[in-house]
């Protein structure tokens, strides 16, 4: 009788833990569960880009003259200031190439032209120049009505020119056609003979 009693007991405790057990899982999924925070999507990575013209590594010269102030002002638009100042970059070109007994160095001409033709749309720059002055068959008074320095058969002063992209192709550069040879005594046709020997072709399509 009293081993029946005893398992009795064990049965009813098994059974309260049971259901007490019971009674706490079901209070614990009722209460209110804490709202987990969306995470923030991760952003996919972003290709990398390709160098740029205006790199560093695009800014050749066979003279170590730098580029990169023309680089930044043509970047900016700043066509006037850029003009004055491919002059004095080809002016630094033209003594070091003087003393060396070498002519103007193609490496640094192309690196000139690749610049303007690049900040311009493909308007401005000496090979876009050359191409108009092939086009007129060397006649350099048609040459400059179609890049617009003459009008009605008169060369404009510096300051009637046009600094922006309004202006004719070919328009700019400007001052290297007269300054350069000014300050060196060369004849005005030695930039042309120069882009011939450089070869320096059209890198644009919209010349009209």
């Amino acid at each position: 009788m009293v081993a029946i009693n005893w398992l009795l007991l064990v049965a009813i405790a098994i059974a309260a833990i049971a259901m007490f057990s019971a009674f706490m899982v079901w209070r614990w999924e009722k209460q209110p569960k804490p709202k987990i925070p969306p995470q923030p999507k991760q952003p996919e990575p972003q290709p990398k880009l390709p160098i740029t013209p205006t790199d560093f590594s695009d800014l050749k010269s066979q003279v170590n003259v730098d580029y990169t102030p023309l680089r930044d002002l043509l970047v900016a638009k700043n066509y006037k200031a850029a003009d004055g100042e491919t002059r004095r970059v080809m002016l630094l070109v033209a003594k070091a190439a003087t003393q060396m007994q070498q002519p103007f160095p193609c490496t640094d001409l192309q690196t000139l032209d690749r610049l303007w033709v690049r900040h311009s749309e493909g308007r401005f720059g000496f090979s876009v120049q050359r191409y108009i002055y092939g086009a007129v068959k060397g006649d350099y008074h048609q040459f400059g009505d179609r890049v617009g320095w003459r009008k009605q058969g008169q060369w404009l002063n510096y300051h009637d020119l046009r600094f922006d992209l309004q202006a004719p192709a070919g328009h700019l550069p400007r001052v290297p056609w007269v300054r350069v040879w000014e300050e060196y005594g060369w004849e005005p046709s030695w930039l042309l003979q120069r882009l011939e020997e450089c070869d320096l072709e059209k890198q644009t399509s919209d010349i009209r």
